[in-house]
């Protein structure tokens, strides 16, 4: 892991997306769990509204426990030696988070051609939506 960039006890290994306000990247904790790892851009650092969506993201995302919502491992904040040694890539200061890496895809890569599955893949997601909702979210 020492070849890799660090935030906190994970490795990030390569970036797999790529958003307005922050990167994914695939990760490996110190214990050798796979995460994804969504981390501030440096232009987010100057928006203190992204911060704090970030963050409210973070907390909300926390609250939850449900098959179809991803986990939340850790989250800090990116330190001035972690930002150094990434060239600044990450900011210091600014919210990263550690989640469940969901290796499926997303939504628009799957090929649903058969109502089992698409009627499957919304009851899925429904319920995620319903958990979420009932929590405040």
């Amino acid at each position: 892991m020492d070849d890799h960039l660090m935030l906190g006890d994970f490795a990030l290994l390569e970036p797999i997306a790529q958003g307005g306000m922050g990167q994914v990247w695939c990760a490996r904790h110190r214990t050798g769990l796979e995460a994804a790892v969504k981390v501030m851009v440096p232009e987010g650092s100057a928006r203190p509204a992204w911060i704090e969506a970030l963050n409210a993201e973070i907390r909300a995302v926390a609250g939850l426990d449900h098959p179809h919502i991803v986990w939340i491992h850790d989250a800090g904040s990116v330190t001035e030696q972690e930002s150094a040694r990434s060239q600044r890539q990450f900011p210091a200061g600014g919210p990263w988070l550690a989640m469940e890496l969901a290796r499926k895809g997303t939504l628009k890569d799957l090929k649903v051609d058969d109502w089992d599955t698409a009627s499957q893949l919304l009851s899925d997601l429904l319920g995620a939506l319903a958990h979420a909702h009932a929590k405040g979210i």
